[in-house]
């Protein structure tokens, strides 16, 4: 940094975290002056200002590169992936100090819709916004993940997905489909979530020793270990499961009906209106849960629920 004065060097060094330290804020560089965060930050300015008069020519293909990645990016690139492929593992700091040297390269900070990004091209912002509200509204009307190339923009696959990475409301899952981040299928928050991802996944009732099993080859080294038991109490207090079987659980949003086999049997029997045969009762349990023939029989026989007609089918008892 020749030509800058030794404060405002230490200023920008501590400010962009340019010594193999942490950024450090405003106020907390003020402190240990004792000026303002505001005098700290035209310090900050004006120490940019005299970087770019003394190394401006010799920066110049530095820029010249990173804009021409951007616009391989579509105009735009998320700050992680940034730092991630120009800054690598020791130099991400010095990438966005370099970025804040040069008034072409623009930062579109976090916010509730968009992750952080940095863009050269102000209509490839709105084109990404206007990409990403359109494929949000998308998967609302499909209510379910989707693979990208789904969608179709008139974009290269590659600046699509660029695009939609901006978005804090849309997520990939594992499988590599596209949903809102409020999905379970794609954002699993909880074990509930997570039970109800593995059963959609294979999408077919499993026992809940399988589910667990799902879950706990689906953890992340940052997540903690889980319980049986745990995945198991879910299944039961979630209204959403359905115990079809010995341990056996399925999604009710498949047609199941909750409740034990008379509670099956009882439903039928009002739903049609008429009497029915042991072999259509059979036949109506057995597509809702996983048991024995005797099971529905020895139900069946309570004649405190069920008699039968004239015609020896069953009926409800008045």
């Amino acid at each position: 940094m020749e030509g800058v004065q030794s404060r405002a060097k230490e200023v920008t060094v501590r400010r962009f975290g340019l010594a193999a330290s942490e950024p450090e804020t405003l106020e907390s560089i003020g402190e240990d002056f004792k000026i303002t965060r505001e005098r700290v930050r035209q310090i900050q300015e004006r120490a940019l200002k005299q970087i770019k008069e003394n190394k401006g020519a010799q920066l110049q293909e530095i820029f010249k590169y990173f804009a021409e990645e951007m616009q391989q990016f579509g105009g735009l690139m998320l700050e992680e992936e940034i730092l991630k492929k120009w800054g690598g593992k020791d130099n991400q700091n010095h990438v966005l100090f370099l970025l804040n040297l040069n008034e072409n390269f623009k930062f579109s900070s976090a916010n509730k819709e968009y992750v952080a990004f940095w863009y050269t091209d102000d209509n490839a912002v709105k084109e990404a916004k206007k990409t990403v509200e359109g494929f949000v509204k998308y998967l609302k009307t499909k209510g379910a993940p989707c693979k990208l190339s789904e969608y179709e923009t008139g974009l290269s696959d590659f600046v699509l997905n660029n695009y939609i990475s901006i978005s804090s409301e849309v997520l990939v899952n594992s499988e590599g489909l596209y949903g809102l981040a409020s999905w379970p299928e794609v954002n699993p928050r909880n074990i509930r979530d997570k039970a109800f991802l593995a059963l959609k996944k294979l999408n077919k009732p499993l026992h809940f020793s399988e589910i667990y099993d799902m879950i706990t080859k689906s953890l992340t080294g940052g997540e903690k270990a889980i319980l049986l038991q745990s995945v198991h109490n879910e299944l039961i207090r979630n209204p959403e499961f359905v115990l079809i079987g010995r341990g056996i659980y399925a999604l009710k949003e498949w047609g199941y009906q909750p409740g034990w086999v008379k509670d099956i049997l009882v439903e039928s029997l009002k739903k049609e209106r008429r009497g029915l045969s042991k072999d259509e009762l059979i036949e109506k349990v057995l597509a809702q849960r996983q048991v024995k023939k005797s099971t529905i029989l020895l139900n069946l026989s309570d004649k405190g629920f069920f008699l039968k007609d004239q015609d020896g089918k069953y009926i409800l008892k008045a």
